[in-house]
């Protein structure tokens, strides 16, 4: 590169989850040459492990681990200490036959593996995402999708073997498919040329985004969408949702964005009470009144995503830093598998 193209700067935590995707990216194209089928908590260990040391990772022991797989509590916290929390559960998608696959319908002890990530992301008071992974280029070559991202599709975006993407949004799309399957086309044309796992690959962005510089969608259909929504003394939502957004705002921001995205597309009719939060219950919270919009997710998705904004870090993960050795808060241990901090 020349002297008049400077290389431009990437923060040092962004650059651990461009070394981590491409360590994970690496290893599952290694597996597959020697047919052997990746699985989800050994690359979310080898993952977390490269974030290493820019990211703190502590992942529970056997003895702590939790009844549920490949959930890890992840918190970004930016320089002025607000925090955003997401319970994360990790998800393949892998060929099958000529097409691709993604286990939504993993049954256990409680019930489907979705309602139970919600449940326990319900329980800490933060959104619910899956992360996906999808090999390396060459796994990913025969992918086929009609969008494209700016000027290449889906799988050829740098980082795409591993994305992220709010449960809600999967959810939403496990539910038209079985409108699809038990209905007619003709009497669902909404759905169209619908096709599961590109509607969730398109929308599903890599991981290492939420760290890059930059990334709220600002189009102006956004603008008019979030202000139609927004009711009277939303000032601080109002400002949440400008230009500009940086640290675990700019976190929060991409999740609601992804969410509003398809929330929007939706005909939504109608008009629900806003969402008050009593702030006794539930403290630490950046918002205490949100609006009830649902867009078809069936709860407040504003309220959902949002509730994970807080002014700090709860308690129970400072305890669990301070100490993993001696065992973590029993909250923490009967519910994830591991917890991740992501100092912006």
């Amino acid at each position: 590169m020349s002297a008049e193209q400077p290389v431009p700067y990437l923060p040092p935590v962004h650059r651990a989850f461009l070394r981590a995707t491409a360590a994970a990216e690496k290893e599952m194209g290694f597996l597959v040459a020697q047919d052997v089928m990746f699985e989800e908590e050994y690359i979310t260990t080898l993952l977390c492990s490269r974030l290493v040391p820019e990211v703190t990772y502590v992942k529970f022991s056997k003895k702590q681990e939790s009844q549920v797989g490949g959930d890890y509590l992840w918190w970004w916290v930016d320089r002025g200490g607000e925090a955003f929390g997401c319970l994360v559960q990790a998800k393949v998608i892998h060929r099958k036959g000529r097409g691709w696959k993604i286990g939504f319908h993993h049954e256990t002890r409680t019930g489907l593996q979705m309602d139970q990530l919600l449940a326990s992301s319900d329980y800490f008071e933060v959104p619910a995402a899956y992360t996906f992974y999808v090999g390396d280029d060459a796994y990913r070559s025969t992918m086929k999708c009609s969008k494209r991202h700016q000027v290449v599709s889906c799988h050829q975006r740098q980082g795409a073997g591993v994305t992220i993407l709010p449960a809600l949004n999967a959810q939403r799309t496990v539910e038209n498919a079985k409108l699809r399957a038990t209905a007619p086309p003709s009497k669902l044309p909404f759905l169209g040329g619908f096709d599961p796992i590109e509607d969730v690959f398109h929308h599903a962005e890599p991981l290492s985004r939420l760290t890059a510089p930059g990334l709220a969608n600002d189009d102006p259909a956004f603008i008019r969408y979030y202000r139609m929504r927004l009711g009277q003394g939303m000032n601080g939502l109002r400002e949440l949702l400008t230009p500009g957004q940086i640290g675990a705002r700019k976190v929060a921001r991409f999740m609601t964005d992804k969410l509003a995205q398809q929330a929007a597309g939706a005909f939504e009719t109608a008009v629900l009470p806003d969402v008050h939060v009593d702030q006794t219950e539930v403290g630490g919270r950046v918002f205490d009144t949100l609006p009830g919009a649902r867009g078809h997710f069936g709860r407040s998705f504003f309220e959902h995503v949002l509730r994970g904004l807080r002014t700090g870090l709860p308690d129970y993960v400072e305890a669990a830093l301070r100490n993993p050795a001696d065992g973590v808060p029993a909250q923490l241990a009967e519910h994830v598998d591991g917890l991740v901090v992501v100092y912006l």
